[in-house]
């Protein structure tokens, strides 16, 4: 069985290791989603990115322990060889919690393709070492 970290420790603990000049490494899972803001049925955008935004920065704070969220430009080919440009929110979860299971990333990725209709998401998935400096 795999031991939950309680974050609000990790952090003491390593704030105090920091205030003595070490630092400590922790692994975690990080998740990159990129959602085009196209939708999928007219190929234009319906939800403004301000909003779009908002509603994902909300989603994020209700489902994780956090993440960043940012607007970016997306470019990709369709198979007919049309090139499209298109307005993207990039998100970052990093599951602090070894206990929380992937499935909750993957609901929050239908969440989002039901909100913002949309066919799929990218996503990339990493093990990371991260340390409060």
């Amino acid at each position: 069985m795999k031991k939950s970290i309680d974050i609000s420790l990790l952090i003491w603990y390593t704030k105090d290791k920091i205030k003595q000049g070490r630092t400590i490494k922790m692994k975690f899972r990080k998740y990159e989603l990129y959602m085009g803001l196209n939708d999928k049925d007219t190929k234009i955008q319906m939800v403004d990115t301000l909003d779009a935004y908002k509603i994902v920065s909300n989603q994020v704070a209700q489902r994780f322990d956090g993440g960043t969220v940012f607007s970016a430009s997306g470019v990709y080919k369709h198979e007919n060889g049309d090139v499209v440009i298109e307005n993207t929110i990039k998100i970052e979860i990093i599951l602090f919690n070894e206990s929380q299971p992937e499935s909750d990333v993957r609901e929050f990725v239908e969440y989002l393709k039901t909100t913002f209709n949309q066919e799929s998401l990218a996503i990339q998935r990493s093990m990371i070492e991260s340390d409060l400096w």
